[in-house]
């Protein structure tokens, strides 16, 4: 899986990763200037591939890349967030 997959749809206020015709997602809200992550979606039919944990990756490094401040709510961004030391807002 390479990061020409992924892909932020301003339209829809998320960040999207598609794998085999379907597409994963997770949602943001502005807030202040700071990205507020609520939820983090992936279809059951390219579950367990790691698409998940792509896709929180590579939304995370775009935001910091940036400087980007973000508040992880959805359980799993917190999740990744605590195994993972560069992603730690």
């Amino acid at each position: 899986m390479n990061t020409k997959n992924f892909r932020i749809n301003k339209e829809k206020h998320r960040f999207e990763l598609e794998l085999s015709g379907n597409i994963a997602f997770l949602t943001y809200q502005v807030v202040d200037e700071v990205w507020h992550l609520p939820h983090t979606i992936v279809p059951k039919e390219i579950g367990g591939k790691g698409v998940g944990t792509r896709l929180v990756k590579q939304s995370l490094d775009y935001l910091i890349d940036r400087n980007i401040k973000y508040i992880p709510i959805c359980s799993f961004i917190v999740s990744f967030v605590a195994k993972h030391q560069k992603h730690k807002s």
